[in-house]
């Protein structure tokens, strides 16, 4: 283990927030990263999604109000769409962006409310593994697993969305192509995907094959796998979820929203880029423990089979 302190790092990344309707929760947002003394460091990219429907408009309009008035960042960027792109393509092509002039970015979402120590955490880590292309993400996000006997941060093979960070030569292999990110799999890669058949994440390439669903972390998530990438994670989350409460693309969950936060800065970071695997059991325990039962499974199952039977149908007539 290396220990980093501030003056390793050379350059601030430019966070890139994605927002839409939800004032009281962006407001949380900047809030808790400008309690980060980084902030003041950083520029701030901000992606206003255009209203999705008439009764999206007003609140889209207060979001952009707001933004427009924010302070406390070395500098601010706003980029008001004048369509409603979706999460999924704001994301892609939001990141894509600036990633093509910043080389390395943190992204966030509205409604991922991060910890005091999360840019100190984001900016170390993204300068210490800069030249390796095996560490394909920096993520702030960990299920709420035992920890104690933990490092303070450590590799693992699969990705997490709520509060991440990658760099352009890294992000250039996702690629969101639905059947043959499907059809590549095979029934290992599915069983090891799922992190041993816990999580089921290798459905959700299923569901955006036919149709039922139109998300993009899963392939930024596979496209990790099938490069044999490896994901920097804490041993305690640095976010907090507060977009589980039903209000957002998520359903509401509070076991996994991680609102038990780290607030100690990380100082000791892998020198050796492999997966620990105690970890990984320990990922895969607890979503044994907190999956749905398996009626529900089955129930799942066969709801998102008949609906993709049925729009395979119409592709091939």
């Amino acid at each position: 283990m290396e220990k980093w302190s501030e003056s390793n790092i050379e350059v601030y990344a430019p966070i890139i927030l994605f927002v839409y309707n939800r004032l009281d929760k962006t407001k949380k947002v900047i809030e808790a990263l400008k309690r980060n003394p980084e902030s003041e460091n950083s520029e701030l990219i901000v992606f206003s999604d255009f209203p999705k429907k008439m009764e999206d408009y007003d609140s889209v309009e207060k979001v952009r109000e707001y933004i427009h008035k924010i302070t406390g960042f070395k500098a601010i960027e706003i980029i008001e769409r004048d369509e409603n792109y979706g999460l999924a393509r704001s994301i892609i092509e939001g990141v894509t962006y600036v990633l093509s002039r910043y080389k390395r970015a943190i992204i966030l979402e509205d409604d991922i409310i991060p910890s005091v120590v999360f840019l100190d955490y984001m900016n170390k880590a993204l300068t210490k593994y800069r030249n390796n292309k095996d560490v394909m993400e920096i993520s702030s996000y960990i299920e709420p697993i035992f920890s104690e006997d933990l490092p303070q941060c450590m590799f693992v093979k699969n990705s997490y969305c709520w509060g991440w960070a990658t760099w352009e030569d890294r992000w250039k292999y996702f690629d969101k192509s639905p059947l043959k990110a499907w059809k590549n799999m095979t029934l290992w890669d599915r069983y090891r995907f799922d992190v041993e058949g816990a999580n089921g994440k290798s459905w959700q390439l299923y569901d955006n094959v036919v149709g039922t669903l139109d998300t993009w972390a899963v392939y930024w998530d596979y496209s990790i796998y099938k490069n044999n990438g490896y994901v920097l994670v804490p041993s305690k989350s640095l976010v907090e979820n507060a977009g589980l409460d039903g209000s957002g693309e998520h359903q509401a969950d509070n076991r996994i929203s991680g609102n038990d936060l780290m607030n100690q800065k990380i100082t000791e970071f892998p020198d050796v880029v492999s997966e620990n695997r105690v970890l990984r059991k320990r990922i895969h325990d607890w979503h044994k423990q907190n999956s749905v039962d398996i009626y529900r499974r089955i129930y799942h199952f066969c709801i998102r089979l008949v609906i993709g039977i049925r729009n395979i149908r119409k592709l091939v007539m």
